[in-house]
């Protein structure tokens, strides 16, 4: 008698005999880690080599924008040497599999400048985000010969944008220009992939002058310059961890000058790819964006994304009518009841029964803010601060060191304001603003800066913050002044915007987060599997309803279940440190936890490029339920079970 295995089992056997056997390490979702160069110009076509793990089986590539296309040209496999920290903290050597995928990319004549987003796409799902940056000056690249002392240093012309990359630790590159007399540049150091965490792996971007000596006719002089370093923007916070550079300097003398590009602490590897970016300087009153680096997104910021806690988010006439439409209004019970707020057609609470809460969300029921009021110097003193009426957005200039601009405005007894800051040109820590609010005998009453132990808890740790909230106890005149935190700095371009406005209880940031805190922006499904989201939730300015969650516009087989978990993370409820807070409520909203579990049916067809799904939320307050809010966009891919897959590669 003859034994007849069935088909599928022959195939396990099969490959499991001859090795090819999907392993843990195939199963894992594909990793980009680098790319080289790391753009190019519009109208123009170039090779790019994408350096990750477990992109053995990549077969196209995802772009955030109709403007970019590429196709896989091929695929290498390389075993390198890697440092490994062990359990004690020591670093030992091993080896480490590596792709390089190399594509061909086309950018087209009318591609946005700016921060595209590159994603690989393979049989395990979708890879990480890459930045591809697409600037409209010449490009080039680092000369293949060294470059890595001043004597060596590769000519340059600008304006120009060099690709390079610090290929080894302690690694310098030079690069030598000439300017005539007079002639005003902006240096910039572009990067979306130096793989160092913390600041020691930042780049560093240093001008010098060959001045020669009698001793050494190498000699360099290391040239003062305007620093605008600033922190690396980006949808998907390709360089949050850095900081990058960015100088102006004057030349008053013609000549030859040097540029050196490393990183802080001499960190150097296949990861370290740069651009070098030197252009003319705009003029300081040409109306160009000053602040706006060319890694910015080409296309701006998510619509969906809500920023509410950033000194670079914009404070229009419209911020009011946004933070409305986060919200929901319930009457007042008479009874006690609590106040919520939110749409503007909404009953209005009776006047008998408002309380404090109610007057504040009643005053801020506008939908657009009055005009900015701009300070007018001398208003150094309170004889001479503009008042206010609220809800009212000043702006103004730290201009001269020791300015302080004051305003002055009146408060109800038990008011509960928010203050909120935006610097339109210089980020911190170049310019640091530091509100105060003080009452008419000079006493402090609150400041933006939030104060914790750190360290081993001997440590104070100081932060300014772009948004503060206050309950005044007692009705008054009060007075807002803002200024530098170091009251040395100052300059034109230390610009301030100060929306002083009554709290409205509203959905705050809401979003899918890993258990490190980390923004859930791409999933990837096998059929017939499960995927636990965990949605971490924030309720701002004393918003107590629920908020109800959906996932929008999922494949097909593929279900959004409700879950309840008892395991919660504690980290993701975490807003700072915890520890000796100081007046933490006044800076942070409390967090709150959800679970949505992604269901992929057995016969759930494979999807060979990713699909936008969509996470709303709705306000809920006594029953009464807000509009959609569209908080955040993730991209899905169904991939087909690891069975499926092996038994295809084995027929291949």
């Amino acid at each position: 008698m003859r034994l007849r295995l069935p088909t599928f089992l022959v195939v396990t056997l099969f490959l499991a005999a001859s090795g090819n056997w999907v392993s843990a390490k195939e199963k894992a979702d594909p990793q980009v880690n680098s790319l080289f160069p790391l753009g190019g110009q519009p109208g123009t076509s170039f090779e790019v080599r994408i350096r990750g793990e477990n992109l053995g089986s990549v077969y196209g590539v995802w772009f955030d924008s109709d403007g970019l296309a590429a196709e896989v040209r091929k695929i290498e496999k390389t075993v390198e040497e890697v440092d490994v920290v062990q359990q004690a903290g020591t670093t030992a050597k091993d080896t480490k599999e590596f792709h390089h995928v190399v594509l061909k990319l086309h950018v087209d004549d009318e591609a946005a400048v700016g921060a595209h987003t590159l994603r690989l796409v393979s049989r395990h799902g979708l890879s990480n985000p890459l930045s591809l940056l697409v600037n409209p000056e010449p490009q080039i690249h680092e000369s293949e010969q060294s470059i890595n002392s001043p004597s060596s240093a590769q000519p340059i012309e600008f304006p120009v944008v060099v690709n390079g990359r610090l290929g080894r630790p302690g690694e310098l590159d030079y690069y030598a220009f000439e300017v005539a007399e007079g002639e005003r540049l902006r240096f910039e150091v572009l990067t979306s992939t130096f793989t160092a965490a913390t600041v020691a792996g930042d780049p560093q971007l240093i001008l010098y002058e060959p001045t020669g000596s009698w001793f050494d006719p190498q000699r360099i002089k290391r040239l003062e310059v305007r620093d605008e370093t600033g922190p690396g923007p980006g949808t998907h916070r390709w360089a949050t961890s850095h900081f990058l550079p960015r100088l102006i300097r004057r030349f008053d003398r013609k000549g030859r000058y040097l540029a050196e590009v490393g990183t802080l602490e001499g960190q150097g590897g296949p990861d370290y790819s740069y651009q070098l970016r030197v252009v003319p300087a705009p003029a300081r009153n040409s109306g160009v964006n000053r602040r706006r680096f060319p890694g910015e997104p080409a296309h701006g910021s998510s619509p969906v994304v809500w920023q509410e806690r950033d000194f670079s988010r914009r404070i229009d006439r419209d911020h009011l009518s946004r933070l409305w439409s986060r919200a929901i209004r319930v009457s007042e019970s008479g009874q006690g009841g609590k106040t919520a707020v939110g749409a503007k057609d909404a009953a209005r609470p009776q006047e008998s029964n408002r309380t404090p809460l109610a007057e504040s969300i009643n005053r801020s029921n506008t939908l657009r803010l009055p005009s900015p009021t701009r300070e007018e110097e001398p208003n150094d003193w309170a004889s001479r601060a503009t008042e206010l009426s609220i809800p009212m957005t000043v702006e103004g200039a730290i201009q001269h060191p020791g300015d302080v601009d004051i305003f002055r405005f009146k408060a109800g007894s038990g008011q509960a304001l928010a203050f909120e800051i935006e610097t339109p040109e210089t980020l911190p820590p170049f310019f640091s603003p530091h509100l105060v609010i003080v009452d008419g005998t000079g006493t402090e009453l609150v400041s933006n800066i939030y104060r914790e132990v750190a360290g081993v808890g001997d440590d104070w740790i100081k932060s300014i913050k772009a948004k503060t909230v206050y309950t005044f106890e007692q009705a008054g005149e009060y007075f807002l002044q803002i200024r530098d935190l170091t009251t040395r700095r100052a300059a034109p371009h230390f610009r301030y915007r100060v929306l002083v406005r009554p709290q409205v209880p509203h959905v705050g940031e809401v979003a899918v987060k890993t258990g490190r805190g980390e923004v859930v922006d791409h999933i990837n499904l096998r059929s017939g599997e499960t995927r636990k989201l965990t949605v971490v939730t924030e309720s701002e300015e004393g918003f107590d309803g629920e908020i109800a969650l959906t996932l929008e516009n999922l494949p097909t087989g593929v279900q959004a279940l409700a879950a309840a978990t008892t395991t919660v993370n504690p980290r993701l409820l975490q807003t700072g440190n915890g520890r000796g807070a100081m007046h933490k409520e006044r800076f942070f909203p409390p967090r709150q936890l959800a679970t949505i579990v992604l269901l992929a049916g057995r016969d759930a067809p494979a999807t060979p490029m990713p699909q936008r799904i969509q996470l709303t939320a709705r306000p809920i307050v006594d029953g009464k339920i807000g509009k959609a809010l569209a908080v955040q966009e993730i991209l899905l891919m169904i991939c087909r079970p690891e069975m499926e897959q092996a038994t295809e590669a084995a027929r291949n």
